[in-house]
């Protein structure tokens, strides 16, 4: 899959002046090279399902992390952060009616009407964003030789593409969210 000669061969074009006086050669970003898209094999696919079976990704991965550490279960995720988001959301908008003179039965009925809609929401952004990102790693692993790690995903020139646009992404609402009221600030 790799040609070595090939890149000895570039190696050395790399070194072969001094680019600047006193500089011996110039280091260039090496990426992982990248062939054709492939089907994994069956040790893979078991290592992908037990991947999206996973409450959570890996909390703190290094750059030795094998790639299926880093899936989860988006239906798992979902639950982790759905619950405590409508816990907070139905005790706010309880206590938001309550404060605001509305009797308790009102308030109650409006805190779980605050709990299913923050949560629900919370609930389905998760999943969605968890869901994309198995994707894109299922996908990575397909171009990508057997055994690939969190290093050698991170190498891949279209996920470093994607993270230097990461603030125009639709995965980053926040960041939308920012940019939209900074340009309504300007105007």
């Amino acid at each position: 899959m790799f040609d070595v000669e090939l890149m000895k061969k570039a190696q050395e074009a790399v070194g072969a002046g001094a680019p600047y006086p006193g500089v011996g050669q110039l280091a260039v970003q090496s990426f992982m090279p990248t062939g054709g898209r492939r089907e994994l094999s069956q040790p893979e696919r078991d290592l992908v399902d037990k991947g999206k079976s996973r409450w959570m990704p890996r909390i703190f991965p290094s750059y030795a992390t094998p790639a299926h550490e880093l899936m989860a279960s988006p239906l798992k995720q979902s639950l982790l952060w759905g619950l405590p988001a409508a816990t907070l959301g139905g005790l706010a908008t309880a206590g938001y009616a309550s404060q605001a003179g509305l009797g308790n039965p009102v308030a109650g009925g409006l805190g779980a009407l605050g709990a299913l809609g923050i949560g629900g929401l919370t609930a389905l952004i998760t999943a969605k964003m968890q869901n994309a990102s198995n994707e894109d790693v299922e996908e990575l692993m397909r171009r990508l030789p057997p055994g690939a790690t969190r290093r050698d995903l991170m190498s891949d020139p279209v996920y470093q593409a994607d993270m230097n646009r990461g603030f125009q992404s639709p995965r980053n609402p926040s960041a939308e969210l920012a940019m939209a009221l900074g340009r309504t600030a300007a105007e």
